[in-house]
């Protein structure tokens, strides 16, 4: 099953729903009161048992990613430069020359007696190995 956005991990939070200062966000007693009970602790020294619900939210993945200081986001972006100049000099100069191989083959044929045919969608092979790796880059 795809689900989007994509969740990464999944905070668990166990609440005791008596204490308002430490509910999440802008949760009420009343919705803390309807969460599944995660566990019971019998009363202690002040004679109140304390019953604690689990309360959990996702984490998604568009939230962790930018996460961190400057020299982090420095990091990824020499990362990504080293990635794109990998792919550049690797697959796109072999597909440049792939191509320069290819028409050097068409201007040989007439000098070897054969006929050229008009099929030059075969380059269209190459073209798109070339965008579709250039796309689905690590």
């Amino acid at each position: 099953m795809f689900v989007w956005p994509p969740a990464i991990d999944e905070n668990t939070v166990f609440l005791d729903c008596t204490a308002i200062s430490t509910l999440p966000g802008d949760m009420t007693a009343a919705e803390c009161g309807e969460l599944d009970v995660a566990f019971v602790l019998p009363a202690g020294a002040d004679g109140v048992s304390h019953t604690f619900r689990e309360f959990s939210t996702n984490v998604y993945f568009y939230e962790q990613i930018f996460v961190g200081d400057m020299l982090h986001h420095l990091l990824k972006l020499v990362c990504l430069l080293w990635v794109t100049t990998q792919i550049f000099f690797k697959d796109v100069v072999n597909v440049a020359l792939l191509f320069e191989f290819r028409d050097f083959n068409r201007w040989l044929l007439p000098l070897k007696g054969e006929e050229t045919e008009n099929n030059r969608h075969v380059l269209l092979i190459p073209a798109m190995h070339t965008s579709m790796r250039s796309s689905s880059c690590p």
